[in-house]
């Protein structure tokens, strides 16, 4: 850590990216993983489908939560070197880097159908759940780097 940097406020940027990434990633995943056939609604049809499909719905929770909690932790190392180690990149980069990441996120943001069996609450029940469950994945995999 760079002598001008607080403990504290080191901390915080570091937990803070990590569970933004996460929590962005939780929903890229959960997009991906619905065009894959991966509905994680099905668990809450415990009746209605069959088992195979509420055993898929569990493996994409098990995806989405592996996925948040490796990317926590390759955020936090990823920040603690940039910040012992900053680049000086010049702006037109930085600008590029913008444009590519946001070219990235509206095509994974096209492919999102938002159409759930279980209706529109349910689609915003679940968003909340994978924002939710990739925030503190990544969290904890960002705390782990962080004990290194």
């Amino acid at each position: 850590m760079p002598p001008a940097v607080n403990e504290l406020s080191y901390r915080i940027l570091v937990f803070g990216a990590a569970i933004s990434g996460g929590a962005l990633l939780a929903i890229v995943v959960q997009i991906v993983l619905a065009q894959l056939g991966l509905d994680i609604t099905a668990i809450w049809h415990a009746g209605k489908v069959p088992r195979a499909a509420q055993l898929r719905a569990a493996t994409a929770w098990w995806l989405i939560a592996g996925f948040t909690f490796i990317a926590g932790f390759a955020i936090a190392v990823l920040v603690r070197y940039l910040i012992a180690n900053p680049l000086h990149l010049s702006d037109r980069v930085s600008w590029a880097g913008g444009l590519v990441a946001l070219a990235g996120l509206t095509t994974v943001g096209s492919k999102a159908t938002g159409s759930h069996e279980l209706g529109a609450a349910a689609g915003v029940i679940t968003g909340v759940a994978v924002l939710v469950a990739g925030g503190a994945l990544s969290l904890l995999g960002a705390f782990f780097a962080m004990r290194r």
